[in-house]
């Protein structure tokens, strides 16, 4: 946060000394957002995230508050109550989470519940399908390893496609996707992973099951881009997450729940490369 803040500042007199030059005929250059910036780092520590007291999330409440006004001889008592009230259930709830009676949606059909928030959802193969080259190699390794026992004959296995994650998303899987007009897709098969306490990101091939000491066990198979270029990244200030990708050269079967966060990989252009970077959806982690 410290480090944050002290970028956030420079960044602030970068854009006066450059564009408002401290001239009052130029101070509409300095919109309140630009300013706002100053006061992100020490305000964060004061009060908490600005998602928290934002302007837009004040009004959504007041605005849900005043939906439950009943009296019209005294509505701002009301209101006040109404407040008192929801502050109250909401702390109940955070304490005692089993008052929440929402009702909660059940899963899919046919889907397979991993537990801890991970899903499988379909589309699978009805029929077990022969998995070769690089795939069916690391596939074979990766569960031979595991599982302390040679498998013997074709590898085939039984494919599913969308994998619901704990934070809400769904991960999609390049076995899917890939089968639809690039104008038709809106791809989700691009994940974050935290694999040896290290963050990588990666492109899914596919979801599947096996069966490890007697429990079944879900993996992916992943397609990793290759770390982030360093030049960058230090130019940006650890922003600016650049890679390049190939197609296997990175594939490897990983536990589906070391994956994070859908992310996209948006392509871009550097020193003559085909690149791509990374672009988060921010709030996940909160």
């Amino acid at each position: 946060l410290v480090a944050s803040h002290t970028h956030a500042i420079e960044y602030v007199d970068d854009f006066e000394t450059l564009y408002y030059q401290r001239m009052e005929s130029r101070i509409h250059f300095v919109h309140q957002s630009v300013h706002n910036m100053s006061h992100l780092g020490p305000e964060t520590i004061r009060v908490g995230p600005p998602g928290l007291y934002a302007q837009w999330t004040i009004e959504r409440t007041i605005g849900n508050l005043g939906q439950e006004i009943k009296s019209h001889s005294q509505p701002y008592a009301n209101l006040s109550e109404r407040g008192l009230r929801r502050s109250q259930v909401n702390a109940l709830k955070a304490m005692i989470p089993g008052l929440d009676r929402t009702e909660k949606r059940g899963l899919p059909r046919g889907s397979f519940d991993l537990g801890a928030g991970f899903v499988l959802l379909r589309a699978r193969d009805e029929h077990k399908h022969h998995i070769d080259g690089e795939a069916g190699r690391v596939i074979r390794e990766y569960l031979e390893e595991a599982g302390t026992r040679r498998i013997r004959g074709n590898l085939a296995v039984a494919r599913w496609a969308r994998l619901r994650l704990p934070n809400g998303q769904i991960a999609h899987s390049a076995w899917k996707e890939k089968r639809k007009p690039l104008n038709k897709v809106r791809m989700a098969r691009n994940v974050k992973t935290l694999i040896d306490g290290k963050p990588e990101i990666g492109e899914v091939q596919f979801y599947l099951r096996a069966s490890l000491h007697g429990e079944i066990s879900a993996f992916a198979l992943v397609d990793f881009y290759s770390p982030p270029c360093p030049d960058l990244l230090r130019r940006s200030l650890n922003t600016l997450w650049s890679c390049t990708f190939e197609t296997e050269a990175d594939l490897r079967l990983i536990p589906v729940q070391s994956i994070l966060s859908v992310v996209a990989m948006v392509p871009h252009v550097f020193a003559g490369r085909r690149r791509y970077f990374l672009v988060e959806k921010p709030g996940l982690d909160v």
